[in-house]
């Protein structure tokens, strides 16, 4: 992610969400087992929610790949301090720790259904 701001690898990111969110939701919907219900239905109304919501910016990042500033943490600001990336996903993404600990949340969540 050098000399961008990643916003391609988060659009990816977010659409790959969307998508499996409405595999899931079609899972639920043609599923054949009893164990149908509220819970059921409250599941496909948060794919259909989270679909909806990460397709939208997926396709946000997309349409605003070229707006992307390059700033890297290394370059100095008018006042010669140090700036900071100020974009949360990137600061996010170059934290390892974090990305560790989502990316094993979200392994959590996919074995759970």
């Amino acid at each position: 992610m050098t000399g961008s701001d990643g916003r391609s690898t988060f659009a990816a990111l977010y659409l790959a969400i969307a998508l499996g969110s409405l595999w899931l939701f079609d899972n639920i919907m043609n599923s054949n087992s009893s164990s149908g219900g509220y819970g059921a239905a409250g599941i496909a109304a948060l794919c259909i929610l989270f679909a909806v919501v990460f397709g939208i910016a997926g396709i946000y990042k997309l349409l605003t790949i070229d707006k992307g500033k390059s700033n890297n943490d290394d370059e100095n600001n008018i006042e010669g301090e140090k700036s900071r990336n100020s974009n949360m996903e990137v600061r996010i993404w170059r934290d390892k720790k974090i990305v560790a600990i989502i990316i094993l949340f979200g392994l959590f969540i996919i074995t759970r259904f």
